[in-house]
């Protein structure tokens, strides 16, 4: 229940290997570059994690909660790898059939975007499971469809961002070694706009006892992500970076069948703002039509965004000012409650 710590660490663990992979692979550190950042994040991790917490392993053992326990995590454990396959099976894919030139680009965009919304999404994640589990199914869907419309009107305007100012983020940060990346980020930058909508559902069914709703997700769509990166790398690199937003945006059906069905509530109140979001998310495309060109690339990246963001915000504020006072306030009691908890 230390969420202020955990958040911190979560931030950092996040930010760490972007931060370290980019560079590199900058300097021509090539795919080590990714294997290194990854070890450092998982390194800072452990050692800040033991750091932060007083309790440590014993030789005692529980047998009943241990055989409880080991049912729980054989699902959990099992949608860890499928995870893993979800994240890494489109890299195999594009490393074994066009070579390490094309896996570094695609793999510096990927990880670069996941940076972005890494920082702001991934944090919420412990704290959310063990919030869900002290509450009823209508408590649950209360806070889970605020939470989820609240990720949807950051994300989804975020990731239109990433594809508005694609090509000036790769022409100022990237360089023309890195041609074609820009590409790359702006159409993963929607799909993981669009794909943090059902970023906390894994949460939602760990605390309602059903683990294994996940891992049939996961590994349904795990045969239909393979043949589609198998047929689409056939044809090119586009179409497999075009196949992968498809597959990525039909990925959420399945897991708003089961929110719907696990929490036996509508979807209605979260689809309007998804399509609310979307809406906004036009703002920065007609941003960059507007805003003449400027010469300094990172001025011109830092002018859309600042006008685009002020006016999706007041454009999502027009429309869903309830939501935006309602989270706050739940942000508000909640934190406080928590901390009265820690204090105890």
């Amino acid at each position: 229940m230390k969420f202020n710590k955990l958040f911190w660490v979560r931030i950092a663990s996040a930010i760490i290997p972007g931060a370290f992979s980019i560079p590199l692979a900058l300097y021509g550190m090539s795919y080590w570059a990714i294997v290194a950042g990854i070890l450092v994040g998982q390194a800072f991790q452990v050692v800040a994690l033991w750091y932060s917490s007083s309790w440590r392993p014993t030789f005692n053992f529980n047998v009943p909660v241990a055989k409880e326990i080991m049912h729980f995590g054989f699902w959990v454990s099992l949608t860890g790898l499928l995870v893993w396959f979800y994240l890494w099976a489109d890299s195999f894919v594009v490393g074994a059939f066009l070579g390490t030139h094309d896996l570094g680009l695609f793999r510096t965009a990927n990880t670069f975007v996941l940076l972005l919304f890494d920082v702001l999404f991934a944090p919420l994640l412990p704290v959310l499971y063990s919030y869900f589990s002290s509450k009823s199914t209508a408590k649950i869907y209360y806070a889970s469809s605020t939470i989820i419309r609240v990720i949807a009107v950051i994300a989804i305007p975020l990731g239109f961002l990433l594809f508005t100012l694609a090509i000036p983020i790769s022409d100022s940060f990237f360089g023309e070694k890195w041609a074609g990346i820009g590409f790359i980020i702006g159409l993963l930058g929607v799909m993981r706009g669009y794909s943090w909508l059902v970023g906390i559902n894994g949460e939602i069914y760990r605390a309602v006892g059903k683990p294994q709703y996940e891992t049939v997700v996961y590994a349904f769509s795990s045969v239909f992500f393979l043949a589609g990166y198998l047929v689409s790398i056939q044809i090119g690199f586009k179409e497999f970076i075009y196949t992968r937003l498809i597959l990525g945006m039909l990925s959420l059906i399945p897991h708003f069948y089961l929110f719907k069905k696990v929490l036996k509530n509508s979807l209605r109140p979260i689809l309007r703002t998804v399509i609310l979001s979307s809406f906004a998310g036009l703002i920065p495309i007609g941003m960059n039509l507007i805003i003449p060109d400027i010469d300094n690339g990172i001025l011109y990246i830092i002018v859309v965004s600042v006008v685009s963001v002020v006016l999706m915000g007041m454009f999502i504020f027009f429309f869903e000012h309830k939501l935006v006072s309602t989270f706050l306030f739940e942000l508000r009691k909640n934190s406080g409650s928590i901390k009265q908890f820690q204090e105890e």
